[in-house]
């Protein structure tokens, strides 16, 4: 499985330790490792490596901009690629479908590794309010803006290279164990359909 990013590598990471608590088969047991390729720009060529070695290979990946090698010309060798659908990171994508309590879990992990008042202050300047406009509870920010305005705010914020809330393994996998434990509610949303592929390819069963 071969992940664009690191965002990606530990959000498959957090799945595979939550499923394998349940399941008591982790991906390794299936035989399946995971890759960071580096970027959208090299992910379509790793993967298209390891499927010249023989390899069974899936992608998962941003579509927030293009890959190096296409989707169709990757399907059309043989490869699964898991890609968002609306032109969005992983981050965005998990913002966006997430039902409001696993937003609220994505925050406070994010809170926890760098502080209220520096989160508060990155929204802010995404949102171009100030941070005092932001309420003190997590909880009720849903309440100052438009739903969907906000979550969208909270994608393009915590996909910021500058800000990075979720682009190191270890933090996009304890992501990856939020959206695990909401996967029941959100199997018609992009982001479980797409997950559901991957865990389909996974344990093909």
């Amino acid at each position: 499985m071969v992940c664009e990013g690191k965002t990606e590598l530990g959000l498959l990471r957090g799945l595979d330790e939550a499923w394998a608590a349940k399941r008591g088969k982790p991906f390794a047991v299936e035989g399946v490792a995971l890759a960071d390729a580096g970027g959208c720009a090299t992910v379509g060529g790793v993967a298209q490596s390891f499927n010249a070695l023989a390899y069974q290979t899936a992608v998962l990946a941003d579509s927030d901009q293009p890959l190096d090698v296409s989707r169709d010309v990757l399907e059309a060798g043989g490869i699964l690629v898991a890609q968002w659908n609306g032109e969005v990171a992983t981050e965005e994508r998990i913002f966006l479908d997430l039902p409001w309590a696993g937003v609220v879990a994505a925050l406070e992990l994010t809170i926890n590794e760098h502080g209220e008042d520096q989160v508060r202050q990155q929204l802010a300047t995404t949102l171009k309010i100030s941070p005092n406009d932001i309420p003190p509870d997590v909880d009720s920010w849903r309440k100052m803006k438009p739903e969907l305005e906000l979550r969208l705010a909270l994608g393009k914020t915590a996909k910021l290279k500058k800000v990075s809330w979720f682009k190191r393994v270890d933090r996009a996998s304890a992501l990856g164990v939020i959206v695990a434990h909401y996967f029941g509610e959100i199997a018609e949303t992009d982001l479980g359909r797409k997950i559901s592929d991957v865990r389909n390819w996974i344990f093909d069963d």
